[in-house]
């Protein structure tokens, strides 16, 4: 499989061991993203060069966080494609589907905001098959490749044996893999699987929104060129009219963020709290 060089590096002497052989740009990955995430708030650390490096895994060994040292794949947010499938007990895929990315916020490390179903990604199938072929695992799975602007090619970047936050997409465009699986595990009655349409457009509105605003800083997106890129029929992450109410919490988390960042602006937060009355 075509996938980004990486090294397993677990202490200083293996660091340096492998020093030479890093191909610049690259990522500081952990092994367990949610330790990671919760002492750093993010996903991995980047490094230009070998001083960051140092200064990246100088961290992460203090912390006793394991990680590797992953190339980073040069290509835009819209290089970014998937594939998904369910591959029964006799090894057969019970569908095909795939997608593409059109942004993600933040840039080129983020979360997918505006995602597309496409059918005219043949080879984005071809590889994942080959991978699914070769490990012989039974469920339903996910593959995320980026094309590499150096040499053209599609590399691996992620699987996935589990449900991903655009399920709404898949069924919006014709596959609905929820009740698939459900009725795999009950006994319930096959799921057609056939076929699936193509152009139905996942939108985080508000991630989507963020991701425009820095685009049009730094140049690299207008106004009318960000509207002209959302296509109908429109899945949004949460909303729907008929269970209005996950999508009502998820808006209130989102203005009590902007309520407390508009707050450290003008200085209403930070304050000391006020303690328990009295009596």
């Amino acid at each position: 499989m075509p996938t980004p060089n990486f090294w397993i590096v677990r202490s200083e002497e293996e660091l340096n061991r492998h020093r030479d052989d890093f191909t610049y740009r690259v990522i500081i990955k952990p092994l367990l993203s949610h330790q990671f995430e919760n002492k750093y708030n993010a996903k991995h650390f980047r490094a230009e060069n070998g001083h960051e490096v140092d200064e990246a895994f100088g961290k992460v060994l203090r912390d006793g966080i394991e990680v590797i040292v992953v190339e980073r794949i040069p290509g835009r947010d819209d290089q970014l494609c998937s594939y998904y499938t369910y591959i029964d007990e006799r090894g057969e895929p019970q569908f095909h589907y795939t997608k593409r990315m059109v942004r993600r916020f933040p840039a080129g490390m983020g979360m997918g905001v505006c995602q597309q179903t496409a059918k005219d990604l043949p080879e984005v199938q071809e590889l994942s098959l080959k991978l699914f072929n070769s490990t012989g695992v039974k469920r339903l799975l996910n593959t995320e490749y980026i094309r590499d602007r150096r040499d053209g090619k599609l590399k691996l970047i992620e699987c996935n044996g589990r449900f991903t936050g655009v399920n709404r997409l898949l069924i919006e465009s014709g596959l609905n893999i929820n009740l698939h699986v459900y009725n795999r595990l009950t006994g319930g009655p096959p799921v057609p699987l056939d076929d699936y349409r193509d152009g139905p457009m996942f939108w985080d509105p508000t991630g989507d929104l963020s991701a425009y605003l820095v685009r049009r800083k730094n140049g690299e997106l207008t106004l009318f060129t960000w509207l002209g890129t959302l296509k109908l029929p429109i899945v949004l992450p949460v909303f729907q009219w008929d269970d209005p109410v996950p999508s009502l919490i998820d808006s209130g988390r989102f203005l009590g963020r902007v309520v407390n960042k508009i707050g450290k602006v003008v200085g209403l937060t930070g304050r000391p709290k006020l303690g328990p009355r009295k009596t």
